[in-house]
């Protein structure tokens, strides 16, 4: 993911939609390809914790202010990331109007901050079997 980032979107400026899911791109992989300038990031899938979505909150998402979609369905985000994505991340995509966080471990704690957060806006969440993994 980190090569995709620095050396095939520069080629591709006129790209506005991402999609990896399933493709295992962990946390670093996720803040990388953030920074990219697009408008539809789909990372649903990739393995990413708590510390690939503080990275995304923290410097990935202030920098595509234009987002416009972003999904993290299917990973293992739990209350950390959710807190850091309702505090930090959310604010700095105004124009986001789809979020999909379905399928990660985020309890009622994370659930909780995210109902609170700037979620006014958006126009479709998808919060679909929150909480923890059960083997």
């Amino acid at each position: 993911a980190n090569a995709l980032a620095e050396r095939g979107l520069p080629r591709v400026p006129q790209l506005a939609q991402l999609n990896l899911g399933g493709n295992v791109i962990g946390d670093d992989g996720a803040k990388a390809l953030a920074e990219r300038g697009l408008l539809s990031l789909y990372l649903g899938g990739n393995v990413i914790s708590d510390d690939g979505a503080k990275a995304l909150a923290e410097r990935g998402l202030p920098s595509v202010p234009q987002l416009t979609q972003l999904n993290l369905g299917g990973n293992v985000i739990g209350d950390e990331g959710a807190n850091a994505l309702a505090e930090r991340g959310l604010p700095s995509v105004p124009q986001l109007t789809q979020l999909d966080i379905s399928h990660n471990s985020i309890g009622d704690e994370g659930a909780k901050v995210l109902a609170l957060s700037e979620l006014a806006r958006v126009r479709a969440i998808a919060l679909r079997s929150l909480g923890p993994c059960v083997a």
